[in-house]
């Protein structure tokens, strides 16, 4: 069994002791429930393990989980109880179960696209449908379905409003996550039952092959495979071998240069000239086939511009009808706009006329007593006047009073006193005595 660099073998794997319990039949489950339900919880995430990170695939048989886990060429005896348990808890279903849903239109589809009994017939034997359960029986694995489907919607939301061809999107999903054919075909039946994408798909000797896959534009609007989509898918696939016959055409040409070269230098003339022969018919080959890609790429860049513009006049046609609601909406017309500037009009100009009314006030009765008015003025100037000169006066004998305040303090400091003692002045009397 090769490993996925996620999954890895339990850790007992190695314990024989241990692994030889866990691949005996189950017990009744009064004898030991902690052994039994411990039991179950190891084949049931070892089987959620090895569908997801494994397979990448979230179906499975019993016979291939025996086959996946045979050890020292021993095979679980045990699964027949596990499987029941997962299906008693909805963790696992059968495969019909995916396809047989009333509220699904899988069925329907194909149903309405192919032969209704072939097409059950190749339904079912794809994915193992039978009467009775037997160990090929398949099952998918509900968690690992709905993981693997988020994980793949959200690789297909950066592909919005584009088809996609099976083959392209494995090549895209590769380092992106492990899912292998049969695992992005359930994945994608699941993804179409949720109403996520359209897939175009057919039945190819009883096996489902789905061709297209196509992600609603951003709008979310539901679309359908238009005559535009398959004409460019067919478009494409042409360009594509188209290619591929001109490389290989260029790669055969140069070889046969080549020959004829060398036979040139070996002074075998005539076998040059059968290589020349040939480089020219390949030549005109390459020519026709060269031509024909140039037609096939201009037609191509031609739909997509005419698509594109499609799509641009659209959006034009949506503006212009949302403008058009919105301006019926708001009574905007034009009737509307020049009675309401006319009123408007109207209206401003009655308000001019009363605002300047308003302002037009009698003010003769103020003015009235301008010569008492200016006799108060002048007294007031004239009092100015007078407390004027009191201030320079009274600065006036504040200096003087700072200059003579001055002068007595320098007469002050430049007095000299002089001092004497008692038995000073006795020696003074006794001198003038004798």
């Amino acid at each position: 069994m090769t490993q996925n660099n996620k999954f890895k073998k339990p850790d007992c794997w190695d314990d024989d002791e241990r692994m030889n319990a866990l691949f005996q039949p189950f017990r009744p489950r009064q004898v030991n429930p902690h052994n039994f339900d411990a039991k179950l919880k190891f084949w049931e995430d070892l089987i959620y393990e090895y569908c997801k990170y494994q397979k990448g695939d979230p179906s499975f048989s019993k016979s291939e989980i025996q086959l996946s886990f045979k050890r020292k060429d021993k095979l679980a005896l045990c699964l027949d109880t596990v499987i029941e348990d997962m299906i008693s808890q909805k963790i696992i279903h059968k495969m019909d179960d995916l396809l047989s849903n009333p509220y699904n239109t899988w069925t329907m589809w194909a149903v309405n696209s192919f032969v209704k009994n072939p097409v059950r017939w190749g339904l079912s034997r794809v994915w193992g449908k039978t009467s009775v359960d037997t160990e090929d029986t398949k099952y998918y694995h509900a968690s690992v379905l709905k993981e693997l489907s988020d994980e793949l919607m959200n690789v297909l939301m950066n592909h919005q409003g584009k088809v996609l061809k099976t083959e392209d999107l494995l090549a895209i999903l590769k380092p992106k996550m492990q899912l292998n054919n049969n695992g992005l075909t359930i994945c994608l039946i699941n993804l179409y039952h949720n109403h996520k994408i359209l897939v175009d798909f057919e039945i190819v000797k009883g096996h489902i092959k789905i061709n297209l896959i196509k992600v609603p534009g951003k709008d979310g609007t539901k679309e359908t495979f238009t005559e535009y989509d398959k004409t460019m898918v067919k478009l494409k696939e042409t360009k594509d071998a188209l290619e591929d016959q001109v490389t290989n055409l260029e790669n055969e040409i140069s070889k046969y240069h080549q020959s004829a070269k060398k036979c040139i230098s070996e002074k075998n003339q005539r076998m040059a000239k059968v290589h020349l022969k040939k480089k020219l018919f390949l030549q005109d080959q390459c020519d026709k086939k060269s031509n024909i890609l140039h037609n096939v790429e201009t037609l191509i860049a031609n739909m997509e511009d005419a698509q594109s513009n499609g799509e641009i006049l659209n959006v034009y046609k949506m503006g212009t009808d949302s403008l058009k609601s919105v301006m019926s909406t708001n009574g905007l017309t034009i009737e509307n706009v020049d009675e309401i500037m006319s009123t408007m009009k109207d209206i401003t100009e009655e308000h001019t006329e009363i605002q300047n009314a308003m302002s037009n006030i009698d003010n003769t009765s103020m003015y009235e007593n301008d010569g008492s008015l200016e006799n108060e003025l002048a007294d007031i100037l004239a009092q100015n006047s007078i407390d004027l000169v009191k201030e320079k006066e009274n600065s006036h004998i504040d200096n003087e009073k700072l200059e003579l305040e001055k002068e007595l303090i320098d007469l002050l400091e430049n007095l000299e006193v002089e001092t004497s003692t008692p038995a000073n002045l006795s020696t003074i009397s006794l001198e003038k005595t004798t």
